[in-house]
């Protein structure tokens, strides 16, 4: 499949087939960096280890994803639901959280330097790289009074 195709089935994907999609997004002939995914549905799908660098994900639904050792650098990712998806070890290095859903998120281990997170929401549940204060960097924590 190429690349086009496979980026007009993640665009037009109906089917909850994560199984499938995770086996698609990891041949070795699929790129997916600089790719459009905009408002994409990847809920719970298993993107371990997949190259996503400079890709538009803006307003995509990343919900319960396996996110894990994925290199989301410079990506865009404003208004993305990431919603209890895991980012432990991620690259996301200068990428665009505005205005992100990270309620439940784990980015232990996550590599976070210039990223930014002005008004992206989170909760108690969410876990952060160590050293890292969510508030300071513009992170709304839903229920923190």
């Amino acid at each position: 499949m190429e690349r086009n195709e496979v980026l007009e089935f993640i665009r037009r994907r109906r089917s909850r087939s994560a199984v499938l999609l995770s086996s698609l997004l990891r041949h070795p002939d699929v790129r997916l960096s600089y790719a459009n995914l905009a408002s994409a549905n990847l809920a719970q799908t298993d993107l371990t280890g997949v190259d996503l660098h400079a890709s538009n994900l803006a307003e995509s639904n990343l919900s319960g994803a396996d996110l894990s050792a994925v290199s989301l650098r410079r990506c865009n990712l404003r208004g993305a639901d990431l919603r209890d998806a895991v980012l432990r070890g991620a690259d996301l290095r200068a990428a665009n959280f505005r205005g992100a859903n990270l309620c439940g998120a784990d980015l232990v281990g996550a590599r976070v330097g210039r990223a930014s997170f002005r008004g992206a929401r989170a909760d108690a549940l969410s876990r952060w790289p160590e050293g890292f204060v969510p508030q300071a960097r513009g992170v709304v924590i839903e229920g923190a009074v």
